[in-house]
């Protein structure tokens, strides 16, 4: 598993940080949730600000592990946040 990519068996992947903020990413984030974030039991901080994404949070964002935060400020969400949280 290469550290540096994502095209790796997302069960032996390092990856701990991701950030794609202010890159003019659009689209529903409530329906992205076919990744499976969960399988990455090292990752701990996502960053998505400052994009265009619209929808809601994705339910099963409250099974992630290890604490990890999620920025996802300055976009367009709706809804209630997951009721696990």
């Amino acid at each position: 598993c290469l550290q540096t990519q994502l095209c790796c068996t997302f069960s032996c992947c390092r990856l701990t940080e991701l950030s794609v903020a202010d890159n003019q990413l659009t689209g529903n984030l409530s329906l992205s949730s076919v990744y499976n974030w969960t399988m990455l039991p090292l990752l701990k901080h996502v960053n998505m600000s400052r994009n265009g994404l619209s929808g809601s949070l994705p339910p099963e964002w409250s099974n992630l592990r290890n604490n990890v935060t999620i920025d996802v400020s300055h976009n367009n969400l709706t809804g209630p946040l997951p009721a696990a949280w």
